[in-house]
């Protein structure tokens, strides 16, 4: 093994440990294994070169502990981190990207004011722009106004600063007390080029060009990822390297010398990384470009797997976090799956394949098989059908990418100019986009994965590696390599059957419990999370959580609940949350925080308290992640709580999204407020699922909620000859004009709605 992959590897390992078990003690114990490794080197005679090697990676791992440690700890005080949640927060600083009405973005901190107060901070924040606001010209600083949502983070690994909350922005104006980074404005200024000339295709111009997506529709990235194209819409090496191959012809043409097309090369590449923000994908192929270069031009031979690991190694060294983003490592994977894999791979292929297809299959096929597994654990997701539709997609982004490129460099000579070469510029983005789409639409090409899945296949492709190498060894002695890969093949496929836990995996579960008159829904990830809305009523006699909440998440598998939501503090909503978290361990809650009395309510929240449970308030803006799972809250707003008079009408209103699938849970939310999240939200509030408001009640479910939303499904949780007469009789009436199908719990029981990551579903039902 090369010096540098070892002392790389030693390096991360070390890095690895320190962010994920950070303490005060971490640093300084690092110090102390450094020191006496170092006093060890002195102390005795230079050995033989393995235990010198050895010596240098005990070292850099002991480095490496200090470094992960003390990231840690700083990414746990920084002001960010700080920020209390629902704070009202001014801030005056430079948008990295142009946001679209109701979109985010990333803004640089010039200064700050908490509640009032100065706050010394800096660094990046998000930021989401109101959906009626116009948002600020290009390269323009911005004075926000807003409240801090904090994010819930469910996970043991530290987090970076600016993703640990989103300032929702009541109002943005330009200023022009600050100046940002000259890069900063060009980017900006780029983006507004884009999106003038490119239409409907902009958003996936600034994704492939710019590496921004504020623009990109999220239906078409899940679409993406679903086909396995999503790397095409993220920076990457191919794109860095498409840029460094054309900076270097461009030199050959203008017959430069071999030493000035090389810094040209090189300088031009660094800079276009630079413009992009320098995402990890992007540095580690500058890195190798570099190194690259810088061997070409000292005549020295490059070991490919010496230079992944040196960028690895410098990249890790600037910002020991980089070891944590997925970015980062499918980055290197694929660049190592590509050395690995690819040249077998290619061998192995029909030699009646035409050379450019076999090359491309069979590049697809290795890095799929090395990023497949971070893939899976990081997104929940794996896609086959990618294995062909990269046939197409590949090519494409290969004339896209610089035809995008020549309709900027010909928009600034003149506007004619850029339009000209934009219309022709679109035309590959469009067929990337249908790709995509049809790729999506393929029926099996996706399936979700979760970590018991994993783990079967990574111990299978172990499995078959080391009894593949023992066949290998048995021929070259004589033995019958046929019958040793078969044992081998069959001890792969035996280990990738074996029970691991949690190796049921595949598709989003909406659980709509019966508990009768009253809310209580349960969510499943595709990696075996719960999420929990309302918790049932309660009784003098009954109590849903402790009476049908807890058994039936028991029976289901689960054994604590990631995220519970209390809509509203209404007794058939939050009667059985008490006794549900005394149940089950509860990780966050989000609740609407209104006062209330009721003596369910205040039970609630003393649970809560007494487990420790981690409590946000529920407010429009504020996002969840739980896997692949996104929870938009979309209400109560700030605006909802002058002069609150009924609950209801601070009902809290998300809309779940995973992958092409929606699902719009609106509590007991009146007319007023639906009317209300019609005229922000408008078509966005579209959603395959919708959780009828108050179990059918005259007061909810009106024609201009059904028509932003167009659901496909509708489910009412009501209970059998209730003395409200829910669901109304209009209300079902409404439903069916609008072509919707109805589910109720008191004719149906328990509704289970199995959700594939393409969007079809199939539905269930428990009694």
């Amino acid at each position: 093994m090369r010096p540098v992959i070892a002392v790389t590897l030693a390096f991360a390992t070390g890095c690895g440990i320190g962010l994920r078990f950070p303490s005060p003690g971490s640093p300084a114990l690092a110090a102390c294994i450094v020191a006496g490794v170092v006093a060890w080197l002195r102390l005795r005679s230079a050995g033989a070169a393995r235990i010198t090697l050895r010596r240098a990676a005990i070292l850099f791992g002991g480095i490496g502990v200090g470094a992960g440690s003390g990231a840690a700890h700083d990414a746990a005080r920084d002001c960010r981190t700080a920020l209390p949640d629902g704070a009202r927060v001014e801030i005056v600083g430079m948008p990295e990207g142009v946001a679209l009405p109701g979109g985010s973005t990333l803004v640089d901190i010039g200064a700050m004011r908490v509640a009032g107060r100065a706050v010394a901070c800096s660094g990046m924040l998000r930021m989401r722009i109101p959906p009626h606001a116009k948002p600020p010209a290009a390269g323009r600083a911005i004075a926000v106004n807003g409240r801090w949502l904090t994010t819930p983070h469910t996970g043991h690994w530290p987090v970076s600063p600016e993703r640990r909350g989103i300032l929702v922005a009541s109002s943005v104006t330009e200023v022009a007390s600050r100046k940002g980074s000259p890069m900063v404005a060009l980017r900006s200024h780029a983006q507004a080029r884009i999106r003038a000339r490119f239409g409907e295709s902009a958003g996936m111009v600034e994704a492939v060009l710019l590496a921004r997506r504020e623009a990109l529709d999220p239906g078409l990235s899940a679409a993406f990822a679903a086909s396995g194209l999503s790397h095409l819409l993220a920076i990457s090496g191919t794109h860095v390297g498409l840029v460094a191959a054309a900076i270097l012809a461009l030199g050959r043409m203008a017959r430069l010398s071999v030493r000035s097309a090389s810094i040209l090369g090189g300088g031009l590449t660094t800079g276009y990384v630079v413009l992009l923000g320098a995402p990890y994908a992007a540095a580690r192929a500058a890195v190798q470009v570099l190194l690259v270069l810088g061997a070409r031009l000292l005549q020295r031979p490059a070991d490919p797997y010496a230079l992944m690991a040196s960028a690895a190694l410098l990249l890790i060294a600037i910002q020991p976090t980089a070891l944590l983003d997925a970015g980062f490592q499918l980055s290197f994977a694929g660049v190592f799956g590509l050395l690995a894999f690819q040249p077998a791979i290619r061998r192995a292929l029909p030699s009646a394949l035409p050379a450019a297809a076999a090359e491309t299959l069979a590049a697809t096929a290795a890095a799929t098989a090395a990023t497949m597994p971070i893939a899976a654990m990081h997104f929940g997701m794996v896609s086959y059908i990618g294995l062909l539709t990269n046939l197409v997609a590949v090519p494409l982004t290969g004339l896209a990418v610089p035809a995008a490129a020549a309709a900027l460099a010909a928009d600034v000579v003149h506007p004619a100019a850029g339009a000209f070469v934009a219309g022709g510029a679109t035309i590959p983005f469009v067929l990337l986009e249908r790709t995509a789409r049809l790729g999506a639409a393929v029926p099996g090409g996706s399936a979700s994965w979760g970590p018991g899945t994993v783990t079967a296949v990574l111990l299978a492709s172990c499995a078959f590696l080391l009894l593949l190498r023992t066949a290998r060894g048995r021929s070259q002695n004589g033995g019958r390599p046929l019958r040793a890969s078969a044992i081998a093949l069959a001890g792969a496929v035996l280990v990738a059957s074996l029970p691991v836990p949690a190796l049921r995996a595949g598709a989003l579960e909406v659980h709509v419990i019966d508990v009768g008159q009253g809310d209580a829904i349960a969510v499943r990830t595709p990696r075996g999370g719960w999420i929990v809305v309302d918790t049932g009523p309660r009784t003098e006699r009954w109590d849903a959580g402790l009476a049908a909440v807890a058994p039936y998440l028991r029976e289901r598998g689960a054994r604590r609940i990631d995220v519970m939501v209390l809509t509203h503090p209404h007794l058939d909503h939050i009667g059985g949350a008490a006794s549900l978290m005394r149940a089950m361990p509860v990780e966050i809650l989000l609740d609407a925080a209104v006062p209330a009395s009721s003596s369910s309510f205040v039970e609630a929240l003393a649970a809560a308290r007494d487990a420790r449970v981690r409590v946000y308030a529920a407010r429009a803006g504020r996002e969840v992640v739980l896997d692949r799972v996104t929870l938009s809250l979309l209400a109560p707003a700030d605006s909802m709580l002058d002069g609150l008079r009924d609950p209801n009408d601070v009902s809290v209103v998300f809309r779940l999204a995973y992958g092409r699938f929606g699902a719009l849970f609106t509590g007991d939310a009146p007319r007023s407020v639906e009317n209300a999240l019609v005229a922000v939200h408008d078509s966005t509030l579209a959603a395959d699922l919708l959780k009828v408001g108050h179990h059918g009640s005259r007061t909810s479910t009106g024609d201009s909620l059904l028509l932003a939303v167009r659901p496909r499904l509708a489910v009412v949780s009501v209970g059998a000859r209730n003395r409200y007469g829910h669901p109304d009789r209009g209300v079902v009436e409404r439903l069916a004009r609008h072509g919707v199908r109805v589910l109720r719990t008191d004719r149906n029981g328990s509704i289970v709605v199995r959700v594939a990551p393409n969007g079809t579903f199939t539905l269930a039902y428990e009694r």
